[in-house]
């Protein structure tokens, strides 16, 4: 196994009320179940379960960082069989044995004892019948429901991971026309998505209607060291402060610089019928962050968002893995990194210093795409492309430098136990304290942004 082993022991309360499961929501656990918010798409019937305990030893958890796959075993140096008591709603108890040799759970996978049965292993959608048992759901190489969550939970074995929970999404219609989703950003009440030109158009919407005004053609290169053009995939961009960021982010492996651009007179873009390069883009600012690169592979693109004020970046490296928290030159101010610009037309002069660098120890959870600011932390879609959609907040502790986590999933389960979201969710922006994500089947989606509260 690729991940972390932990032994919790002796006689452990797994639950003790019908709240138990659920994390940051005010539903007792009968009210998530009934309305399929829990685990996979979970709906139940009548009897639930008010408290449960594991007797006789401990339970060992095996996470497998690359499959997601959770292995649940016992410590053989106990002999005592492992006993799952179970107390039910309507007065019921029931006593479970473990397997012996243990079992394991693929990403999206439960155990369940089903009707006083043997444990069996499902998926798709999870149905909790009368006297079922839900023992163990596992959510992206979490164990984050049924009777043994609880005890997944002490172990704490993902440092900087503080939840996960599914919410409910708005799916919006969209003009059919495909439009580019990589990249989204609000301008004047109009969201633009914006795209390389070897991938596609950009588009200005009515955020009322969600339907295309009009189209534009952007086509950013830059050459390396050796010559070579690249091309920026712009996965991240951002308006606020009346200029747009982004950074240098591409996919080409090769690229040996990393640069973030501010621009200033974006609203020329929309109405070009020439493609927008760097020579007809109007005044910009160029940040060379090539200096402060964490040496960590190849990968030196550059995710770039605006942060609490107008002199405040966020860049992130390796799909967030590493977050540089930056202090802009403004006018004649200049700081000690970066190429100073001296034209003073511009309100930033390329120069910058680094506040703080922080450290994501779940990176392995899913890369990032567009980013987002939003009250201490960043929001981003996640690339995950097995069902639903995914979205971190991503919490900048600036005692421990380090980036902890939470994940919201938005994952609709048909009649047959399918996937009714596949492929990834692209471009984000907040608007209206609504989070809308742009997703790569052409639609949007849009959710409150208290669902993170």
């Amino acid at each position: 196994m690729n991940g972390h082993k932990k032994v919790i022991k002796d006689i452990i309360p797994v639950t003790t009320t019908k709240a138990v499961y659920i994390d940051g929501t005010n539903k007792t656990l009968q009210e998530a179940i009934d309305n399929g918010e829990l685990g996979g798409g979970v709906t139940s019937t009548n009897n639930f379960v008010t408290s449960a305990y594991v007797r006789c030893g401990s339970v060992i958890f095996d996470v497998d960082s690359s499959t997601k796959t959770v292995t649940i075993n016992q410590d053989t140096k106990y002999n005592t069989a492992r006993i799952v008591d179970v107390y039910m709603s309507n007065g019921g108890v029931y006593n479970y044995v473990l397997p012996e040799n243990g079992f394991s759970l693929k990403d999206g996978e439960a155990a369940m004892y089903k009707n006083g049965s043997e444990l069996t292993i499902v998926n798709g959608a999870i149905v909790v019948n009368y006297n079922d048992v839900l023992l163990a759901y596992n959510f992206g190489g979490r164990i984050t429901e049924g009777i043994l969550a609880p005890i997944f939970a002490k172990q704490e074995k993902t440092p900087g991971y503080l939840r996960a929970r599914t919410i409910g999404m708005e799916e919006i219609l969209k003009d059919p026309t495909n439009l580019s989703l990589h990249s989204m950003f609000v301008y004047n009440n109009k969201l633009v998505t914006l795209e390389c030109n070897s991938l596609g158009n950009s588009y200005v919407l009515d955020l009322a209607t969600m339907k295309r005004e009009k189209s534009f053609r952007v086509d950013f290169t830059k050459q390396n060291e050796a010559g070579e053009d690249y091309e920026f995939r712009l996965v991240a961009s951002d308006y606020k402060y009346n200029a747009l960021v982004f950074g240098n982010s591409t996919s080409t492996g090769r690229e040996d610089v990393a640069f973030g651009y501010i621009f200033y007179e974006v609203s020329n873009w929309f109405d070009s019928a020439e493609t927008i390069t760097f020579a007809n883009c109007g005044s910009y600012t160029s940040l060379d962050f090539t200096e402060i690169h964490i040496n960590d592979g190849t990968d030196y693109g550059i995710k770039m968002c605006w942060g609490e004020r107008d002199d405040i970046v966020y860049i992130s490296q390796k799909d967030l893995k590493y977050c540089h928290k930056i202090l802009l030159g403004k006018g004649t101010n200049q700081l000690e990194k970066g190429v100073y610009d001296s034209d003073t037309s511009k309100t930033y002069n390329g120069t910058y210093r680094v506040i703080k660098t922080y450290y994501n120890p779940n990176r392995d959870l899913g890369g990032c795409k567009d980013l987002e600011y939003y009250n201490g932390s960043l929001l981003y879609s996640i690339k995950y492309v097995f069902g639903g959609l995914r979205v971190h907040r991503a919490y900048l502790n600036d005692l421990t430098d380090t980036i902890e986590v939470e994940l919201l999933v938005y994952d609709p389960i048909d009649s047959n136990g399918n996937h009714e979201i596949a492929g990834s969710p692209e471009g984000i922006v907040i608007y209206n304290d609504h989070v809308y994500l742009g997703h790569t089947t052409n639609y949007f989606y849009k959710f409150p942004v208290t669902a993170f509260i």
